[in-house]
């Protein structure tokens, strides 16, 4: 359902549909739910909420989803977290979450466990810090996508997330001295983005002894040459 107008999503719309495996309601300008509006769904696996007013989401308006794998809230007005993620928590299948394009500034993540999440996405927010990094509660994360916000990570919470493989933090303000710190604390790092970071004076010595991030130094030399280039003859 795509561009619907809705607004409110009352609690009887989906009653007896107990056979659903995806909600999908994009762009249809909803800014709340009735309590239990999502709830005893017991094949749901996907909710697809994107292109909404959605400011958070309540405990109350969704319970009873255990098979629920993927939630999606991209493109919505979401600015704070406590709720929305107090809300999830109660899900021990979800694998992905998303939330980019959105408003959010903070995340505090103490009482957050989701032990088998894989996905995690927030790119496009106003992200200046993560508080309370689950220690060993988000050990499955896998690929984690924090780019264009304002988020520099720490050690601290990069020792939390040992087996991130897949790591874009593109468009924030990174140093080089904190490339060094996330390698050193992701030892099973497969990719890490950092496009317009604004990183200058990139050398072998800032990857320590890792090989594969020499070939990511040659990529961001060739894409800042290309740029260049691409200047170049525009204005010729």
């Amino acid at each position: 359902m795509d561009g619907t107008r809705l607004e409110r999503i009352e609690s009887r719309f989906l009653f007896h549909l107990s056979f659903l495996k995806m909600i999908q309601i994009t762009n249809s300008f909803i800014t709340e739910f009735e309590n239990q509006s999502l709830s005893n769904l017991p094949m749901l696996e996907t909710i697809d909420l994107s292109g909404n007013q959605l400011s958070t989401l309540q405990q109350e308006w969704w319970h009873q989803l255990p098979k629920l794998k993927v939630v999606n809230l991209q493109e919505n007005n979401i600015f704070e977290t406590k709720s929305l993620l107090g809300a999830i928590n109660q899900f021990d299948h979800l694998e992905a979450l998303y939330l980019d394009h959105n408003v959010i500034r903070t995340f505090d993540l103490t009482a957050e466990r989701l032990p088998v999440l894989k996905y995690f996405t927030a790119s496009y927010n106003n992200i200046e810090s993560i508080s309370n990094f689950p220690a060993a509660k988000w050990r499955t994360l896998r690929h984690l996508d924090l780019s264009f916000n304002r988020f520099v990570p720490k050690p601290s919470n990069l020792k939390r997330l040992p087996f991130v493989e897949h790591l874009n933090l593109a468009g924030n303000p990174i140093k080089t001295t904190d490339i060094r710190n996330i390698l050193e604390e992701l030892p099973g790092l497969r990719s890490l983005n950092l496009e317009q970071c604004g990183i200058d004076n990139i050398s072998g010595q800032t990857f320590g002894v890792r090989p594969f991030f020499y070939f990511f130094a040659v990529l961001m030399l060739i894409s800042s040459l290309m740029k260049l280039c691409f200047i170049s003859l525009a204005s010729s």
